[in-house]
């Protein structure tokens, strides 16, 4: 049964207290919910790992909407680039009115939080009539999606509410995505010695993340509070992180953010930065520490406000300000998209509450939820 909110439909004042927040607690659960999926309970990563490797496929599809589609992009780079197996993503609706043929000899990953994703759904069986084999990732065993796939991967979850910006959801899909693609490449017989460690290394440092980056985030968030709009950054993995780091400022702070991947950012939207303009760049210890640093340098000359999440401390990137995450045991940029992400969610949280907003609500949520189809959430009970 889903847990009443505390502020009624027509109160938009924000709770006083952040521990009251579901936003809040779900960004504290994230440890646990990765810790939970990264460790395969009842081997069900094995077993779709296993059935991954039965097809011997020539690609990976993945495929998803909003958060759903951002960790295909990270199990992308995953599958690619620690198992072998080419892999592309795609949103959704563009692979279901464009792109079916081109999966032919492949598996279709479908990806959706609620199992409902209309879209989703409707690729996924557009697939399937075509003949390729679909692996359902869903937190809903029960689900449209799960029914129809071919082999599922259910996330798992602790029993709380779950907040209408699906954050505790999306860690979730995102641990069982990273231990997904470290047993693929295991039974492909590669070395995962530094992946392992960096998987097993990820509750810990998401835990100090959370103790490092509170105070930072909320400074940061009380600077920006009265700013026009907001440039979000990063490259490979990290720009997966970047675009759901934005899309939690759409949903709780109802601000206008750009996402661009972090080289193209530089040959087009750099061109209407306005002096003042927050630009959070996502990088980590890998391949796009140098050019992140030089872009967050152009936007530095151009008096924008560079802020680079990231371990790396001052000095290495420049003496830009840091939103701080705590390092992994190996530097595994893919697996970085369990830690750096959690800087740019209490970032927004911080910026809804400086803003007067309340970050526990998504605006237009009726409307928003007959379009896609979703699970229920904290905010259905006011509806």
């Amino acid at each position: 049964m889903i847990e009443r909110m505390q502020v009624a439909t027509s109160d938009r004042t924000p709770k006083t207290e952040h521990t009251e927040l579901h936003m809040w607690r779900e960004i504290h659960t994230q440890p646990e919910v990765a810790a939970l999926n990264l460790g395969d309970e009842g081997g069900r990563q094995g077993r779709a790992a296993a059935w991954i490797a039965e097809q011997d496929p020539r690609r990976l599809h993945f495929a998803g909407c909003g958060d759903s589609r951002f960790t295909g992009m990270v199990g992308r780079y995953a599958m690619s680039r620690w198992a072998g197996i080419p892999a592309t993503v795609h949103q959704s609706f563009d692979a279901l009115a464009y792109l079916l043929e081109e999966m032919s000899g492949g598996i279709l990953l479908a990806y959706s939080n609620s199992g409902e994703s209309q879209t989703t759904v409707d690729c996924a069986q557009a697939a399937a009539t075509r003949g390729v084999p679909v692996l359902g990732v869903t937190s809903h065993e029960g689900s449209r999606l799960a029914r129809l796939a071919d082999h599922v991967l259910v996330t798992t979850l602790p029993e709380a509410p779950v907040a209408a910006s699906h954050t505790t959801r999306h860690t979730a899909m995102i641990a069982s995505t990273l231990g997904l693609a470290a047993r693929v490449a295991a039974i492909r017989s590669r070395d995962t010695t530094s992946i392992d460690l960096a998987i097993a290394s990820a509750p810990a440092a998401m835990r100090d993340t959370l103790e490092m980056a509170g105070p930072e985030a909320q400074q940061v968030a009380a600077r920006h509070r009265s700013k026009d709009r907001w440039v979000l950054l990063g490259a490979g993995p990290h720009h997966a992180t970047a675009l759901t780091g934005a899309a939690k400022l759409y949903e709780t702070g109802y601000v206008p953010a750009i996402c661009e991947e972090l080289e193209e950012y530089a040959h087009e939207q750099m061109f209407v930065l306005e002096p003042g303009d927050p630009v959070l760049v996502v990088t980590s210890r890998g391949a796009s520490h140098r050019r992140a640093v030089e872009i967050a340098d152009g936007v530095s000359d151009l008096d924008g406000d560079p802020v680079i999440v990231s371990e790396l401390e001052a000095p290495d990137v420049g003496g830009h300000r840091v939103l701080p995450v705590a390092p992994l045991a190996e530097p595994v940029e893919e697996v970085t998209a369990l830690t750096h992400l959690m800087p740019l969610q209490l970032y927004a949280l911080h910026l809804a509450l400086a803003r007067g907003q309340d970050p526990d609500r998504v605006r237009y949520f009726a409307v928003n939820m007959r379009l896609i189809g979703q699970g229920k959430t904290t905010q259905d009970a006011d509806l």
